[in-house]
């Protein structure tokens, strides 16, 4: 067995360049979102109200589950709390 070392936690868990870059963006879009609920001092139970979600999938974003809500719907939900996104593609080292 080979063991490959590499400093990127998405390369070591995915199974593709592309599938590294889009857990890659996931991640920071559902960083922003939490980050957002914390700035703004909602509970769990506001966040949903607000987001139209069921409490426990609060709970499911701050434990970071994947597969819960798409990239898509982050953004709808970074929206819904006054968030805007913006995409930056530059050319890789």
């Amino acid at each position: 067995m080979t063991i490959q070392r590499t400093s990127d936690v998405w390369e070591a868990i995915a199974e593709s360049p592309e599938e590294a870059e889009r857990l890659r963006v996931w991640a920071e879009a559902l960083d922003a979102v939490l980050a957002r609920i914390d700035e703004l001092e909602l509970t769990p139970t506001q966040a949903a109200e607000r987001l139209g979600v069921a409490r426990s999938r609060i709970y499911e974003m701050r434990a970071g589950k994947q597969g819960v809500y798409s990239l898509e719907r982050l953004i709808g939900f970074g929206a819904r709390l006054g968030l805007h996104t913006h995409l930056t593609m530059r050319k890789t080292a």
